[in-house]
């Protein structure tokens, strides 16, 4: 994919829009970090920002953090890529919008002797590698264990073998939103084979969208017993949906995420389960593992942060201690 071409004001906004955080040190011959991040304005990403600025911060390390306006513009962050290049960092980290866009920044990241590293898992550590890169590391989530563990929630809390299910899946191309989706569905066919899969739709991370393809599929199928989301966003989209249907709590909501909306959705009895992604955390980890890339002690390391299945009697009662990583 070709980048656009970079106007002046295009530039300077991206410029801008960028971070520098924490003070100059001296770890690893004092290189500098960059993580190009997506979707600044959707809360995963912001707190993914918080664990990395709060982290960076705490060890004085040198990071700066470029975002995009939504989760919606690779070609945004191919040009953001460039920007960072021309700061000559250590190391890049991305968070790629899909694994295409990632692979691109890399190749033109090492090509220019600078280590790279993926957060968020669309560009995992055999990706790169397939495509003749080595990458210093991939942290984030197990994606496709996401969808088997809300496989597992929905096979206990549907009625019946053959539960009406919606699937509502992020950006065409993200490799995060892939295998959530299939996990999900692989689980389903195991435990519960004679599930009626009424659509899989893809809604881009968009809450709009999402509601309006679930307001479509209730008018087509008014018993639909189950919603799974790939993000808690899309499915706050869908909880809007219900109540315009009058369908509260006729059918059962299953997320990803555990961003904060989601976790007082559970609460109040508007959505049943979240998986938990705990972005704080993988912030926190991706500045932890990048300074040890810098420092040429992390090679080709590949780290899933814990998932705990949010519900309403977990976030009440449970002790679990990741918890304390929720934001």
């Amino acid at each position: 994919m070709r980048p656009k071409h970079l106007s002046p004001f295009v530039i300077l906004g991206t410029f801008i829009a960028f971070l520098c955080i924490g003070s100059v040190s001296s770890f690893a011959e004092d290189g500098e970090v960059v993580f190009i991040l997506k979707g600044r304005g959707n809360v995963f990403w912001r707190v993914i920002n918080d664990g990395i600025r709060e982290t960076a911060d705490k060890m004085k390390a040198k990071v700066a953090l470029y975002s995009t306006d939504d989760d919606q513009s690779p070609e945004a962050q191919l040009n953001i890529c460039l920007a960072a290049l021309a700061r000559k960092p250590k190391v890049i980290v991305m968070g790629a919008a899909t694994k295409a866009i990632g692979i691109e920044c890399y190749k033109k990241a090492v090509a220019a002797g600078i280590i790279v590293a993926d957060i968020d898992g669309n560009v995992s550590v055999e990706d790169a590698k397939q495509a003749g890169i080595s990458s210093a590391f991939s942290v984030g989530s197990d994606n496709y264990q996401i969808g088997r563990l809300a496989a597992k929630y929905i096979t206990g809390a549907a009625k019946g073998e053959t539960p009406k299910i919606l699937i509502l899946k992020g950006l065409p191309g993200s490799i995060v939103s892939e295998n959530r989706a299939k996990g999900v569905l692989d689980g389903l066919h195991e435990v519960l084979p004679k599930a009626d899969i009424v659509a899989v739709m893809t809604t881009d991370w968009d809450r709009m969208k999402s509601m309006n393809i679930t307001l479509d599929i209730l008018n087509r199928e008014p018993k639909l017993d189950v919603i799974f989301s790939a993000s808690d966003v899309m499915t706050m989209g869908s909880v809007e949906a219900l109540r315009v249907a009058n369908h509260q709590n006729k059918v059962i909501l299953v997320s990803v995420d555990g961003i904060k909306d989601g976790r007082t959705a559970i609460l109040n009895g508007r959505m049943d389960a979240a998986v938990a992604q705990l972005p704080y955390l993988m912030g926190k980890r991706a500045v932890e593992l990048a300074l040890e890339a810098a420092a040429g002690r992390v090679h080709g390391h590949t780290e899933y942060i814990p998932t705990p299945v949010l519900t309403k009697d977990v976030l009440e009662h449970s002790q679990d201690p990741n918890l304390k990583y929720l934001r």
